[in-house]
């Protein structure tokens, strides 16, 4: 959105009940939150947004701290809504500042791990059509290789998240056999605690595939290692891969299209074991109203993988996702005016 329409944008806003599913990066996250807190750095903890990560980065470059500002690099990544080109500059920047050798192996190598996954995932999507449903079936070679490094090697929580996030969540046919090898490599990790994260989310991806293949018996005996309830395993297990949704022009609403009119929703919902979807909602969305009923719509029919669940429970609670609508080549649409340099 240009910056000059930001301070009178209306966005419509809902509370949500969920707080995140179990990714493979956020035991790296919460390591870095750590540290930094530990460390006692000038950061803007609690504060919403990506500019006030974006003016810590570059206040802690000024001042040279290299601590404060590989920290505020890593953060910002997460949350940057800017331009590719300007992301990339950020990431490459963080990817500089991670070979200080005066900082923690540990906070280095995650830091690594987190701003490589960013970039790669922002490289490959620039080339994709969608971000929402061929995501789900790529690789990441370039964390692969990360994850084979002497220093990311070494160390357990990089070296399982790096493995972990470079796997496709919905492999394809050919990349099944190497997904199940690495699965497997993590959930059998002596260097991992028994029930660390990282391995409950290889379990549960396992228990998924043999459940898949009518192997009732392995998926249960899978779940049981993870050592987590149904109702847990709802709220923070892996998020099922997305096998089909209507992203096609029928989905855009047509007064809005006549209009000109783009925008996006963020919508919260519950995916069930089977792969349909339950409790849609809608909680942010610009502009207001326009485009919740198109957004709830697309994800009412939407299907994921389906998922095992010893009671044929919910397989993710809360799930969110954000829905945008985009018209190509739409002239109607403020675009931001920029100086020329």
């Amino acid at each position: 959105m240009p910056a000059f329409f930001r301070a009178t944008a209306r966005v419509e806003l809902r509370c949500s009940r969920g707080t995140g599913g179990l990714t493979p990066d956020a035991p790296l996250k919460e390591a870095i939150a750590a540290w930094a807190q530990q460390a006692r750095l000038a950061l803007p903890m609690g504060q919403d947004g990506w500019s006030p990560w974006l003016a810590a980065a570059e206040s802690a470059r000024q001042g040279g701290k290299t601590a404060a500002e590989l920290a505020a690099r890593v953060m910002l990544a997460e949350a940057d809504l800017r331009p590719d080109a300007e992301q990339l500059a950020s990431i490459d920047r963080g990817l500089v500042v991670a070979q200080d050798a005066s900082l923690p192996p540990a906070v280095r190598n995650a830091a690594r791990v987190l701003l490589t996954a960013h970039r790669v995932d922002i490289i490959t999507s620039a080339k994709q059509s969608s971000r929402v449903t061929l995501r789900d079936t790529r690789s990441y070679p370039a964390l692969q290789a990360l994850a084979t490094e002497p220093a990311i090697a070494a160390d357990p929580l990089a070296r399982n998240a790096s493995m972990l996030l470079a796997l496709p969540r919905r492999p394809l046919p050919a990349d099944q056999a190497n997904v199940t090898a690495v699965l497997q490599r993590v959930a059998a990790d002596a260097d991992l605690p028994a029930h660390h994260p990282l391995r409950q989310f290889a379990l549960l991806r396992l228990a998924n595939q043999a459940a898949s293949q009518g192997q009732l018996d392995e998926a249960q005996r899978l779940f049981a290692q993870t050592g987590l309830t149904q109702e847990q395993c709802a709220l923070i297990g892996p998020k099922p891969a997305l096998t089909a949704i209507n992203t096609g022009s029928t989905a855009f609403p047509m007064d809005a299209a006549r209009w000109g009119f783009e925008g996006w929703v963020r919508s919260e919902y519950d995916i069930l074991a089977d792969g349909h979807t339950a409790g849609l909602r809608a909680v942010a969305s610009y502009p207001p109203f326009v485009f919740d009923d198109a957004a709830h719509s697309m994800l009412a029919k939407a299907r994921y993988q389906a998922s095992y669940r010893p009671e044929n429970g919910a397989a993710c609670s809360a799930n969110r996702e954000t829905i945008r609508f985009n018209i190509p080549g739409n002239t109607m649409v403020a675009k931001e005016i920029k100086k020329k340099s």
